[in-house]
């Protein structure tokens, strides 16, 4: 067999003269490169691996479609909701980047089958589909949450909501802290599943653009599937609503390219070090037992009361900080473009307040620039 491989792809033509073209885009091109280039040359063995890659990837999709439809595709169907497109393209993706296989695929499925309804399923692969899907090796998902300065939400509610950190457990209420290492609750009944319900009660992790452009600083968060409950049509899948999450760490450079990560466990690497002889820990993945267990803790509960905070503010201060980075004045459209469309409701309300304030003035063409004492 006599072989050709450069960056396109790989040619091989058997000694039959059979011709097997294989791109560099194509799902079998790294099993299929690894197999040529160790030695192999059985063409037989060679057509196996380019269907049998192609196979795998069917049936990933179509074990999704079950998984979300429970035997019945009338939600799906009926919402559109890119099911076989994420699975395949995630599956494409991993294949090509030769990391975790389907393993992880088939984690986040299982997972995904605890979901307890069905329109939960269906809508979370909205965002995984504007989110480009980044899931760890035992199956939850990497999400983004924007958040205040002082790691706080934004937004504020009147749930509680239960946050866990260093052992002890504390019910808030009003703006929520999301701290590194925190697990972040609220009780599942208590979250909005009306995917038609723009904002709503729940805690919500972003894509890394939208989590970018609501908050000051952003968060790496862990979501297991099964505690998805709704995705708002309102931003084109860009957040979602769940009821339980992770803080993983901030988030200061580009979204995240992998398919697949291995995330560290704090708590399993504390209870190693704990150990008597250990003296080094051993790099785990999160995995529910050690996460059940901590939310099941039977810590003290205090009630906070967190200050309410005025959605006109957020977003005037967001307006000042996006003038400081521009070269030149912004007009209103300008400014519409960089909000999220649940912030772009409040932005005449913030312009305004700005203008009255003399920390705004506008120039002979109606764009808006910062005055002297707004700089």
């Amino acid at each position: 067999m006599k072989i050709i491989s450069d960056k396109t792809g790989i040619t091989c033509v058997s000694d039959e003269g059979k011709l097997f073209v294989i791109s560099a885009s194509d799902v079998s091109y790294n099993e299929v490169k690894e197999y040529v280039l160790s030695g192999g040359r059985d063409v037989e063995e060679l057509i196996a691996k380019i269907m049998g890659s192609k196979k795998e990837i069917t049936e990933l999709a179509q074990s999704a479609v079950e998984v979300v439809d429970d035997g019945d595709d009338t939600y799906r169907t009926a919402n559109n909701d890119p099911v076989v497109d994420v699975i395949l393209e995630t599956a494409i993706r991993v294949r090509r980047n030769g990391r975790g296989g389907s393993q992880a695929i088939n984690a986040f499925l299982k997972r995904l089958k605890k979901n307890p309804t069905a329109e939960s399923r269906s809508q979370l692969f909205a965002w995984l589909k504007a989110e480009g899907f980044t899931l760890t090796t035992d199956g939850k998902i990497i999400g983004y949450k924007g958040v205040s300065d002082d790691f706080l939400s934004i937004s504020s509610g009147r749930e509680p909501v239960s946050v866990t950190l260093n052992g002890t457990k504390k019910t808030h209420m009003g703006r929520i802290p999301y701290l590194v290492g925190s697990k972040v609750s609220i009780p599942r009944n208590l979250v909005d599943p009306d995917r038609d319900a723009h904002c709503s009660v729940g805690i919500h992790v972003g894509t890394h653009a939208y989590a970018s452009d609501f908050g000051r600083r952003v968060v790496l968060v862990l979501v297991d599937p099964k505690d998805v409950v709704s995705v708002p049509r309102d931003c084109n899948g860009q957040k979602m609503r769940v009821s339980r999450l992770v803080v993983l760490a901030e988030h200061t450079g580009d979204k995240i390219a992998d398919t697949v990560m291995t995330i560290p466990d704090p708590v399993a690497r504390k209870r190693y070090r704990a150990r008597k002889g250990n003296e080094a820990p051993a790099a785990t993945t999160v995995n529910d037992a050690d996460t059940e267990a901590s939310d099941t803790e039977a810590d003290a509960t205090t009630t906070v009361a967190a200050d309410p905070v005025d959605i006109v503010d957020v977003v005037a201060a967001a307006v000042v900080e996006k003038l400081k980075k521009s070269s030149t004045p912004l007009k209103k459209r300008d400014l519409y473009k960089r909000f999220s469309a649940n912030r772009r409701d409040h932005l005449d309300a913030a312009l305004d307040k700005l203008l009255s304030a003399n920390s705004l003035v506008q120039d002979n063409t109606g764009a808006y620039l910062l005055s002297s004492t707004g700089k």
